[in-house]
């Protein structure tokens, strides 16, 4: 979803295109970070050609920067409620709709003990249920969010 601040100018839309993006100064999280390697690829891809005006190293930080006036950004759904707390408008983005994978980190060869296994397949089963349920919410009070 792209996020802004909550000023008397910003403008509430549910959803926005990619490639309306088009001259905004962005806030974003090091080039290194896959998270932002991927939304890179989709602003490209909708012919969006940027310069961050600022570049930070966590996504609470970035949200804080957006919050203060510093610009807009693109974060996953799953930063929904922190943006809603800080009280920032967010749109979903589309044309196309991204998702962003859960990944979980193992060393090689290794199998995880079943308590851990059986707690990945909890927190995959409950991070799907609570996108379902937060986005039927912001569906229903017109909220502006996205995957992206």
């Amino acid at each position: 979803m792209v996020i802004r601040a909550n000023t008397p100018n910003s403008s509430s839309r549910a959803t926005m295109a990619w490639s309306a993006l088009k001259g905004e100064s962005f806030v974003t999280v090091r080039p290194i970070v896959p998270m932002q390697q991927l939304v890179d690829r989709h602003l490209a891809k909708a012919s969006v050609v940027y310069q961050p005006g600022l570049v930070v190293n966590h996504l609470h930080t970035l949200i804080a920067m957006v919050g203060a006036g510093m610009g807009i950004a693109i974060v996953p759904y799953f930063a929904f409620p922190e943006c809603h707390r800080r009280g920032l408008m967010m749109s979903r983005l589309v044309n196309p709709a991204v998702n962003y994978d859960f990944y979980q980190i193992r060393k090689g060869g290794r199998k995880l003990p079943a308590a851990a296994e059986e707690f990945t397949s909890f927190l995959k089963d409950y991070i799907a249920g609570w996108a379902r349920v937060s986005a039927g919410q912001l569906r229903s009070k017109h909220i502006q969010f996205s995957a992206f």
